[in-house]
């Protein structure tokens, strides 16, 4: 039998500020049960959503750049994109995100957080250094070092991943999905939310906007597309006025 290993929690005592709760059973090969079972209390998906995207934004309220912490801000974002899929109620998660964030905000009055939507677009240029990778403009020493420290995050944490492997690819795909879902939040734009299809053809979301066409490039092989596509979609929200015209030259 192998010793009782100490389990470290950090623990925060608040108010709830969830929008949905939801009764769950304690079922699962990870915990062993001896007594009748157990149901919790816990928030559900599309809460956990919103607060999980809050802790993506490194530059605000989520895990610094620069404290050799750069795996646990991967790991947020891998959790982000995993749970993308599994919202089914955009309004629950548009509210629990501005609960959390501003939660967090007064948690961290030393951060001088300016406000929500710093948080958002913190989340969303987090995300654009991802999908650049290396490709960074010379003079742009910030976001090149940005880079540096979030690939060294990629490559600590794909060992940690329970099944599969998590990649510099991966991670494109993870943040192209937390853009998309900051720019909901941003705009407040819940309806008709997309939902990518391997089917629908890839010129249908090359990106037009003469500041992010280089998107096409960089992300058009990732996830079949499905990176490129929710980048596209981002915009969409972002800047609905850049959406169409021609493409350039490839």
């Amino acid at each position: 039998m192998n010793p009782e290993r100490e389990i470290l929690l950090d623990v925060l005592f608040a108010e709830n500020s969830y929008p949905v709760l939801v009764e769950r059973t304690i079922k699962t090969d990870w915990v062993i049960m001896t007594d009748d079972t157990i149901t919790v209390v816990t928030p559900d998906l599309n809460s956990i959503a919103g607060d999980k995207l809050v802790a993506f934004a490194p530059t605000t309220t989520g895990v610094p750049y620069g404290l050799e912490k750069e795996r646990e801000i991967i790991k947020q974002l891998f959790d982000v994109g995993n749970i993308f899929p599994l919202i089914d109620d955009w309004t629950v998660f548009v509210q629990a995100y501005r609960n959390a964030a501003d939660s967090e905000i007064r948690y961290r009055p030393e951060r001088n957080i300016a406000s929500i939507d710093a948080v958002l677009n913190d989340t969303i240029a987090t995300a654009l250094i991802i999908a650049r990778r290396e490709f960074h403009a010379a003079d742009d020493k910030d976001s090149k070092d940005k880079y540096t420290e979030l690939f060294r995050g990629v490559n600590q944490f794909t060992h940690f991943v329970f099944e599969g492997s998590f990649r510099i690819e991966h991670a494109q795909l993870a943040s192209a999905r937390a853009a998309y879902m900051a720019a909901i939040v941003l705009t407040g734009n819940t309806e008709n939310v997309a939902v990518f299809d391997p089917q629908k053809p890839l010129q249908e979301y090359m990106v037009r906007h003469p500041d992010y066409n280089f998107l096409n490039k960089r992300l058009k092989a990732v996830a079949k597309g499905e990176a490129l596509f929710y980048w596209y979609h981002t915009l969409a929200l972002l800047h609905p006025h850049d959406t169409d015209g021609p493409l350039p030259d490839p």
